[in-house]
């Protein structure tokens, strides 16, 4: 299967659903392993070498290891060294992320595996702390921050509108129509780390949407105990998400508590991830009808990604930014029947 060039290989960890570490670790160690590699970013800057001891030196002097005037920049949050990725959208211009470094990625893994060892690989164990593929970015987050700032009944009405984001990883969606003049935007993710890094960068990198951006701890898949925050809220929104099968019935089923409680539901997945076909497929038996993704061009992700977040193949991410096949799908609350 090619996607603007790119082939789509599903047989890496990621497409097959292997969402535990543990389960790609021994993936990996039966097919070719490749180790992380650090590339260019929009090719311009360039990534820089950091010692966790001395991270402010480094962020005066990291120009001395690159061959460009303008290398990306460094932060540490809750003792995780990030590098800022910048990105650009309509109507706000440029803002910026923080993603975990090479060696952040290594030790956020190596985390996932200890814990994960420790619970001897129980099913239905949540690794949450360390949890490693919310500090890094990935494709449909711009698609959806893009697609929000660029529909007119969106864009033209966005400061009248309170938006909730699940698994806001990095934060872009949230800090992007924060960034637009969005009334008010709750970021959530069952990953405090995933938190610590959108607050730092919606409060220090991009200050002008800091105001209007909450944070709060909310687990996609616990739907008992931890109901949607919906209260005056107009969209529910979603990026890459769906990564399991499991995550894909638990976003069916928060897409139908929001469309219950009359909110609109926007949702953006990168090509391959294996919970969108369960995620349809429970939508539909909850009554949702018309459910179609539509296909927008967004792009691909650069940067490191350890091999246990984004394994061989993936169509995720390139040397440097290229045209990606991202599906959107846009929920009106009379879609829902049931």
């Amino acid at each position: 299967m090619l996607v603007f060039g790119f082939s789509l290989d599903t047989t890496t960890p990621y497409h097959l659903g292997l969402s535990s570490i543990h389960q790609r670790q021994q993936f990996l160690r039966t097919t070719t392993f490749l180790p992380s590699v650090a590339v260019p970013v929009g090719g311009d800057d360039v990534l820089t070498s950091h010692d966790d001891n001395n991270n402010d030196n480094n962020n005066n002097n990291n120009n001395n290891s690159s061959k460009n005037s303008n290398p990306a920049l460094f932060h540490t949050v809750q003792g995780v060294v990030c590098r800022e990725v910048t990105n650009e959208l309509p109507v706000i211009g440029t803002v910026a992320v923080l993603e975990a470094t090479a060696d952040s990625q290594e030790d956020l893994v190596n985390e996932c595996l200890e814990l994960e060892e420790e619970e001897e690989f129980e099913i239905g164990v949540d690794v949450a702390e360390g949890d490693p593929y919310g500090a890094v970015l990935w494709p449909a987050a711009w698609a959806v921050s893009n697609y929000m700032l660029s529909r007119p009944d969106l864009r033209d009405n966005l400061n009248s509108l309170s938006i909730v984001e699940l698994g806001t990883g990095t934060g872009l969606v949230s800090i992007s129509v924060a960034m637009g003049g969005a009334k008010r935007v709750i970021a959530t993710d069952y990953e405090p780390l995933a938190l610590a890094l959108t607050r730092y960068a919606a409060d220090n990198i991009n200050s002008s949407s800091s105001s209007r951006i909450e944070t709060q701890l909310l687990d996609l898949c616990d739907l008992e105990q931890q109901p949607l925050p919906v209260q005056g809220i107009d969209i529910v929104c979603a990026a890459d998400i769906m990564y399991e099968p499991k995550t894909g019935v638990a976003m069916a089923h928060r897409a139908v508590e929001a469309l219950r409680n009359n909110c609109r539901v926007i949702i953006g997945d990168s090509p391959g991830r294996a919970g969108r076909p369960a995620f349809l497929d429970t939508l539909n038996e909850l009554g949702v009808e018309g459910a179609e993704f539509q296909e927008t061009i967004g792009k691909t992700c650069s940067g490191p990604r350890n091999d246990l977040i984004c394994g061989k193949g993936s169509t995720s991410v390139s040397d440097t930014p290229q045209e990606l096949s991202v599906a959107l799908l846009d929920l009106k609350p009379n879609m829902l029947k049931g």
